[in-house]
């Protein structure tokens, strides 16, 4: 299928998320992929291969990069050798998102899911919780969860506590793009980041951009 969604320069970024109805030879087929990436794929779970061919052939798809054109640091986080952009790449079932970005810049998506007032706790601060409880939603649980992530994503370092270190403004779900703030405190050095999210009805994203 063709792009599900485009954001077009959202503050300098762009955001294409993708819905994967198509089995994993539809994307084996479309990129050029390196002998090593195929034997490294047949090792790995297929839903996982087919996330990686998704999110691959997308930033192929959409700006020409090859995977071989991406770095990842110790944190996970996703660099392009040779452009002066930022990326962020997210999956969550059967979706795949990727942000582009002249700007530094986590993305993330995620599918609703009742796990998520399960864990629910374990991301949010006790402020955090507290003000949401007058619209605790999947929606609004969501959200604040890809907020959290997203600014994560950007920051790029490894052992970040998302209920003491990230705090964010409370999203209430509503319709169109919502702009917030959050900012994460590690080594008592505060780096804060513009917000902006969107719920859908199957799914919610979140964009961290650096001030």
């Amino acid at each position: 299928m063709p792009i599900y969604q485009h954001i077009k320069t959202l503050n300098e970024s762009d955001i294409y998320i993708w819905k994967i109805e198509e089995p994993a030879t539809f994307f084996l087929n479309e990129v050029s992929w390196e002998e090593r990436q195929i034997n490294w794929l047949d090792t790995i779970h297929p839903a996982k291969r087919l996330e990686y061919l998704a999110s691959r052939f997308l930033i192929f798809h959409i700006a020409g990069i090859l995977d071989s054109h991406l770095y990842k640091n110790e944190a996970g986080k996703i660099y392009l050798k040779s452009k002066q952009q930022h990326i962020s790449i997210s999956h969550s079932s059967n979706f795949t998102a990727v942000a582009l970005s002249k700007k530094t810049i986590g993305f993330d998506l995620q599918c609703y899911s009742e796990k998520i007032f399960r864990v629910a706790q374990r991301f949010l601060s006790r402020h955090e919780s507290a003000a949401l409880k007058s619209f605790e939603t999947i929606q609004s649980l969501s959200c604040a969860w890809t907020v959290k992530e997203a600014v994560y994503k950007a920051y790029g370092q490894k052992g970040i506590h998302f209920d003491k270190q990230i705090a964010i403004d409370v999203i209430a779900p509503k319709d169109g793009i919502q702009k917030t703030n959050a900012r994460l405190i590690n080594n008592q050095i505060e780096t804060h980041y513009e917000i902006y999210s969107q719920i859908h009805s199957d799914f919610c994203w979140s964009l961290a951009q650096e001030v």
